[in-house]
């Protein structure tokens, strides 16, 4: 028994049982549960003896594809928003410069798919679409394409140009 716990305590002689640790003491607990079955039953030592969060080996290849896969999302998630942004801002824009109403101010994505710009570098090409009124009291169908950031399509359709009345 002595020999256990000097191992568990001090197997250097220049640790003390405060500069170990206790997930250390436990792990070597687990070392020598593992010797000790192996010895007794002549066996290898299973696995089970050493729990995952005490081996010293890597990341396996399944846990590092599924934080870059998680990284992937986050980055796709965070640059569709800043991508809806740039839509927002230039349908408002367009939407005033005609001097419409955007209804619902808000656009929705229609299509997503990679595209080359003019350098040809693969970026994310965005549709989306939104609805504005020219009158208050009807939707029209609008739409905007983003290259990257870059607007490259604003389409608000054709309207008829409302007719005149006079009042007086």
């Amino acid at each position: 028994m002595p020999i256990i716990i000097d191992y568990l305590v001090s197997p250097k002689l220049s640790e003390t049982w405060q500069d170990i640790g206790y997930y250390e003491i436990r792990y070597r607990f687990y070392l020598l549960c593992a010797a000790s079955f192996k010895i007794k039953h002549g066996l290898k030592c299973p696995e089970y003896f050493f729990p995952r969060v005490f081996r010293d080996t890597a990341m396996s290849g399944l846990e590092i594809v599924g934080i870059l896969m998680f990284g992937a999302l986050a980055w796709l998630w965070l640059d569709s928003m800043r991508a809806r942004e740039a839509a927002v801002r230039a349908a408002r824009a367009a939407c005033t410069a005609e001097g419409l109403m955007l209804l619902d101010d808000t656009v929705a994505i229609a299509g997503l798919k990679p595209a080359r710009d003019e350098n040809g570098r693969l970026k994310l090409q965005r549709a989306y679409e939104f609805e504005f009124s020219d009158t208050g009291n009807n939707r029209l169908q609008g739409s905007v394409v983003l290259l990257g950031h870059q607007v490259v399509i604003l389409n608000v359709g054709l309207r008829m140009e409302p007719t005149v009345r006079d009042l007086h």
